[in-house]
């Protein structure tokens, strides 16, 4: 929720078209909250506070191109306001504009180094770019200074899979469990990499404690049922596979038509 700005010495419709704005933002209601401001706007072009709470309107409204205009009037106009260069960075990663986000995000970083969000966020749009070794330097800052950073572990151990370093990945995969030992994707996530590596008794081992911490997690039970079929315990996957079919896995149909009789 937004404070009031007391713009009455400015202004008296002002701010009563701004405060009447902020009033309706904190109640969810967004175009009327646009309104508003845009309406004081017409009053005073220039005044920063209801530019940016018009640009946070329109980020909440999912009108991003409209959001990032209004940050960006206010970062013209004050050049350190971190929050907005924050802002528009958001606005730009949802507009794809991964290269102006980043560039966004860097800048931040030289007003506040220690916001590790910034990092994870500069991580994020590599990511998105298809650039996941950069990625994954931005993701390394971030373990280092916070080893149990939940987000920034899943996203290195996702690229660390793709690139196929299963023991980085196992290892990040492992951490998350430590911290977090109810997180059933984790699990699933490490059990998959366990069964590439024809670890099905790990793999196994894995997806039974996904499954146990989310019984109906119907892909555990898809996988483990393949780990147990190419482990030789073919009536088994067979059982888990008609599990993973009755909680809607897609391709659990086609396991058993093929190879259950």
């Amino acid at each position: 929720m937004f404070a009031g700005f007391d713009l009455r010495a400015q202004n008296d419709s002002l701010a009563q078209l701004y405060n009447s704005g902020l009033e309706n933002f904190n109640k969810g209601k967004y175009e009327t909250a646009i309104a508003l401001f845009s309406k004081a706007l017409n009053l005073d072009s220039n005044n920063i506070p209801t530019i940016y709470c018009r640009a946070l309107t329109y980020k909440m409204s999912e009108k991003y191109h409209e959001a990032e205009l209004d940050f960006s009037k206010v970062i013209s106009a004050e050049p350190k306001h971190y929050n907005a260069i924050c802002d528009r960075g958001y606005c730009r990663t949802k507009q794809k504009k991964y290269s102006q986000a980043i560039a966004d995000f860097e800048m931040a970083l030289t007003i506040d180094s220690s916001d590790l969000k910034i990092f994870m966020n500069i991580g994020n749009n590599y990511f998105l770019m298809g650039n996941y070794k950069t990625a994954m330097k931005e993701y390394d800052k971030v373990v280092r200074k916070d080893p149990k950073n939940i987000s920034a572990l899943y996203n290195r151990a996702n690229i660390n899979k793709y690139y196929e370093n299963f023991r980085e990945a196992i290892e990040d995969y492992t951490s998350i469990i430590n911290i977090e030992p109810k997180n059933s994707s984790a699990y699933y996530d490490r059990g998959n990499i366990k069964k590439e590596l024809k670890d099905y008794k790990g793999a196994i081992e894995d997806y039974t404690i996904a499954i146990k911490i989310n019984p109906d997690y119907a892909d555990a039970y898809l996988k483990r049922g393949s780990a147990k079929y190419d482990s030789g315990l073919k009536s088994e996957g067979c059982l888990d596979w008609t599990k993973a079919n009755s909680y809607g896995n897609a391709g659990a149909k086609d396991l058993l038509k093929s190879f259950c009789h």
